[in-house]
């Protein structure tokens, strides 16, 4: 599953190198079988995580973070 996650986190950076939005959810597990049934993902493959994938209604803005400082702590 490790490489599953590495190859997960590369497919979103080079989808917003490409303009596109998108985003890992597990929702789907709640109904597996009809997200089985309507996406035709064979019996004995197993999903996890899906990944919606798309243009977004709005341009990237610039990306606001907090500083390093001011989120992450050490020995408190």
């Amino acid at each position: 599953m490790k490489a599953a996650g590495i190859a997960i986190q590369n497919i979103v950076l080079a989808c917003r190198a490409l303009g596109l939005g998108s985003v890992l959810t597990t929702n789907h597990i709640r109904c597996e079988d009809e997200v089985r049934a309507a996406l035709g993902i064979p019996t004995d493959v197993a999903s996890f995580a899906l990944m919606p994938i798309g243009w977004p209604l709005q341009n990237f803005g610039p990306l606001n973070r907090k500083p390093v400082r001011e989120v992450a702590f050490e020995d408190r």
